[in-house]
Protein backbone atom coordinates (compact mmCIF):
# COMPACT_ATOMS: atom_id res chain seq x y z
CA UNK A 1 0.00 0.00 0.00
CA UNK A 2 3.05 2.65 0.37
CA UNK A 3 3.69 2.24 -3.52
CA UNK A 4 1.18 5.01 -4.16
CA UNK A 5 4.51 7.71 -4.11
CA UNK A 6 6.83 5.51 -6.62
CA UNK A 7 9.71 6.99 -5.31
CA UNK A 8 13.68 4.99 -4.40
CA UNK A 9 14.49 5.82 -0.60
CA UNK A 10 18.11 6.54 0.28
CA UNK A 11 18.06 7.03 3.95
CA UNK A 12 15.14 6.99 7.04
CA UNK A 13 14.39 8.27 9.83
CA UNK A 14 11.52 7.26 12.32
CA UNK A 15 9.99 9.56 14.88
CA UNK A 16 6.98 10.04 17.30
CA UNK A 17 4.94 13.08 18.09
CA UNK A 18 2.24 12.79 20.43
CA UNK A 19 -0.54 15.41 21.13
CA UNK A 20 -1.32 14.53 24.62
CA UNK A 21 -4.42 16.92 26.01
CA UNK A 22 -3.82 18.34 29.27
CA UNK A 23 -8.08 18.50 29.71
CA UNK A 24 -9.64 15.85 27.42
CA UNK A 25 -11.69 17.41 24.26
CA UNK A 26 -15.47 16.48 24.36
CA UNK A 27 -17.14 14.63 21.42
CA UNK A 28 -20.54 15.55 21.51
CA UNK A 29 -23.42 16.01 18.60
CA UNK A 30 -23.63 19.19 20.14
CA UNK A 31 -20.04 20.44 19.13
CA UNK A 32 -20.28 18.73 15.69
CA UNK A 33 -16.50 18.42 14.58
CA UNK A 34 -13.83 18.17 17.50
CA UNK A 35 -10.39 19.23 16.16
CA UNK A 36 -6.78 18.55 17.83
CA UNK A 37 -4.14 20.47 16.20
CA UNK A 38 -0.63 18.82 16.74
CA UNK A 39 2.41 20.89 15.60
CA UNK A 40 5.52 19.02 14.32
CA UNK A 41 8.89 21.22 14.48
CA UNK A 42 11.44 18.44 13.54
CA UNK A 43 13.58 20.54 11.55
CA UNK A 44 13.97 17.53 8.75
CA UNK A 45 13.98 18.12 5.24
CA UNK A 46 13.13 14.26 4.36
CA UNK A 47 9.69 13.98 3.50
CA UNK A 48 7.32 10.68 4.95
CA UNK A 49 7.59 7.27 3.71
CA UNK A 50 4.72 5.81 6.25
CA UNK A 51 2.89 7.14 8.27
CA UNK A 52 0.37 5.56 10.89
CA UNK A 53 -1.98 7.05 13.73
CA UNK A 54 -2.81 6.07 17.49
CA UNK A 55 -6.10 7.02 18.79
CA UNK A 56 -7.43 6.81 22.58
CA UNK A 57 -10.67 8.29 22.72
CA UNK A 58 -13.81 7.29 24.50
CA UNK A 59 -17.40 7.91 23.12
CA UNK A 60 -20.30 6.02 23.92
CA UNK A 61 -21.22 4.93 20.57
CA UNK A 62 -18.30 4.84 18.16
CA UNK A 63 -20.49 4.52 14.84
CA UNK A 64 -21.69 7.77 15.70
CA UNK A 65 -18.02 9.33 14.30
CA UNK A 66 -15.76 9.96 11.36
CA UNK A 67 -12.13 10.92 11.87
CA UNK A 68 -9.57 12.68 9.74
CA UNK A 69 -6.64 13.39 9.86
CA UNK A 70 -5.31 16.30 7.76
CA UNK A 71 -1.57 16.93 6.98
CA UNK A 72 -0.34 20.64 6.75
CA UNK A 73 -0.72 20.72 3.26
CA UNK A 74 -4.46 19.72 3.47
CA UNK A 75 -4.38 16.50 2.34
CA UNK A 76 -7.12 14.55 4.44
CA UNK A 77 -7.41 10.80 4.74
CA UNK A 78 -10.41 9.61 5.46
CA UNK A 79 -9.66 6.97 9.03
CA UNK A 80 -12.72 5.76 10.49
CA UNK A 81 -16.62 6.53 9.48
CA UNK A 82 -19.55 4.85 11.15
CA UNK A 83 -17.71 1.78 12.47
CA UNK A 84 -18.11 -0.03 15.50
CA UNK A 85 -22.15 -0.05 15.39
CA UNK A 86 -23.43 0.32 19.24
CA UNK A 87 -19.58 -0.45 20.65
CA UNK A 88 -17.40 2.20 22.94
CA UNK A 89 -14.24 3.57 22.80
CA UNK A 90 -10.95 3.63 20.65
CA UNK A 91 -8.22 2.59 23.10
CA UNK A 92 -4.93 2.02 22.03
CA UNK A 93 -6.26 1.90 18.00
CA UNK A 94 -3.23 2.01 15.88
CA UNK A 95 -4.11 2.90 11.93
CA UNK A 96 -1.81 1.54 9.48
CA UNK A 97 -2.00 0.94 5.58
CA UNK A 98 0.18 -1.93 6.43
CA UNK A 99 -2.10 -3.68 8.87
CA UNK A 100 -3.77 -7.11 8.38
CA UNK A 101 -6.95 -6.42 8.95
CA UNK A 102 -9.18 -3.37 7.28
CA UNK A 103 -10.77 -1.48 9.93
CA UNK A 104 -13.71 -1.64 7.76
CA UNK A 105 -14.60 -5.13 7.66
CA UNK A 106 -14.54 -5.59 11.60
CA UNK A 107 -17.66 -2.99 12.08
CA UNK A 108 -19.42 -4.99 14.97
CA UNK A 109 -19.59 -3.92 18.89
CA UNK A 110 -17.60 -6.45 19.77
CA UNK A 111 -14.53 -5.38 18.40
CA UNK A 112 -14.44 -2.16 20.56
CA UNK A 113 -12.34 -0.41 21.80
CA UNK A 114 -10.32 -1.64 18.43
CA UNK A 115 -7.49 -1.91 20.25
CA UNK A 116 -4.92 -3.35 18.21
CA UNK A 117 -3.50 -2.05 14.33
CA UNK A 118 -5.77 -1.81 11.74
CA UNK A 119 -5.90 -0.60 8.38
CA UNK A 120 -7.71 2.84 7.75
CA UNK A 121 -10.40 3.38 5.59
CA UNK A 122 -8.36 5.80 3.49
CA UNK A 123 -4.87 5.18 2.52
CA UNK A 124 -2.17 7.40 4.71
CA UNK A 125 0.32 6.44 2.06
CA UNK A 126 -1.46 9.50 0.18
CA UNK A 127 0.49 11.58 2.71
CA UNK A 128 4.19 10.05 1.24
CA UNK A 129 6.15 12.74 -0.45
CA UNK A 130 4.92 15.41 2.00
CA UNK A 131 6.98 17.23 4.57
CA UNK A 132 6.14 16.26 7.85
CA UNK A 133 6.70 19.77 9.95
CA UNK A 134 3.69 21.91 10.42
CA UNK A 135 -0.16 21.88 11.84
CA UNK A 136 -1.49 18.09 11.85
CA UNK A 137 -5.14 18.33 12.54
CA UNK A 138 -7.37 15.33 14.01
CA UNK A 139 -11.06 15.86 13.25
CA UNK A 140 -13.60 14.42 14.38
CA UNK A 141 -17.09 14.19 13.93
CA UNK A 142 -20.11 13.09 16.17
CA UNK A 143 -22.73 12.68 13.51
CA UNK A 144 -25.87 11.59 15.43
CA UNK A 145 -27.46 13.06 18.82
CA UNK A 146 -27.53 11.37 22.18
CA UNK A 147 -23.76 9.70 23.10
CA UNK A 148 -20.71 11.45 24.11
CA UNK A 149 -16.96 10.96 24.30
CA UNK A 150 -14.00 12.89 25.13
CA UNK A 151 -10.42 12.54 22.84
CA UNK A 152 -7.47 11.13 24.99
CA UNK A 153 -4.20 11.99 22.91
CA UNK A 154 -3.47 10.79 19.52
CA UNK A 155 0.01 9.72 18.00
CA UNK A 156 2.07 10.10 14.89
CA UNK A 157 4.68 7.95 13.81
CA UNK A 158 6.53 8.40 11.43
CA UNK A 159 9.34 7.50 8.76
CA UNK A 160 10.61 10.23 6.47
CA UNK A 161 13.71 9.60 3.83
CA UNK A 162 15.79 11.34 1.45
CA UNK A 163 14.15 10.49 -1.93
CA UNK A 164 16.44 9.64 -4.47
CA UNK A 165 14.55 10.34 -7.53
CA UNK A 166 15.36 14.16 -7.66
CA UNK A 167 16.72 16.24 -10.79
CA UNK A 168 19.56 18.26 -8.81
CA UNK A 169 20.88 19.68 -11.97
CA UNK A 170 17.30 20.20 -13.16
CA UNK A 171 17.97 18.47 -16.57
CA UNK A 172 14.99 16.31 -16.85
CA UNK A 173 16.29 12.99 -16.79
CA UNK A 174 15.93 11.10 -13.47
CA UNK A 175 16.94 7.82 -12.93
CA UNK A 176 16.04 5.24 -9.44
CA UNK A 177 19.37 5.79 -8.21
CA UNK A 178 19.37 9.57 -8.13
CA UNK A 179 20.07 12.65 -10.81
CA UNK A 180 23.39 11.18 -10.80
CA UNK A 181 25.17 12.43 -14.17
CA UNK A 182 26.67 15.20 -13.09
CA UNK A 183 25.56 18.85 -11.34
CA UNK A 184 25.42 20.91 -14.37
CA UNK A 185 22.19 21.15 -16.20
CA UNK A 186 24.57 22.07 -19.33
CA UNK A 187 26.38 18.82 -19.13
CA UNK A 188 24.36 16.01 -21.11
CA UNK A 189 21.09 17.89 -20.26
CA UNK A 190 18.42 14.60 -20.88
CA UNK A 191 21.08 11.96 -21.42
CA UNK A 192 20.02 8.97 -19.15
CA UNK A 193 21.33 9.36 -16.36
CA UNK A 194 24.10 6.45 -15.19
CA UNK A 195 25.30 5.78 -11.78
Amino acid sequence: LDDAFDFDIVTTVSGSWSEFLADAQDITSANPTTTSTMTVASGLTDVIVDVNVTLNLTHTFDDDLDIWLVSPLGTAVELITDIGVGGDDMLGTVLDDDAFNAIADFDDSTFAPFTGTWQPEGLLADLNGEAIDGDWMLEITDDMGGDTGALIDWTLDFEVGTIADDDTDLDGALASCGDCDDTDPTIFPGALEVC
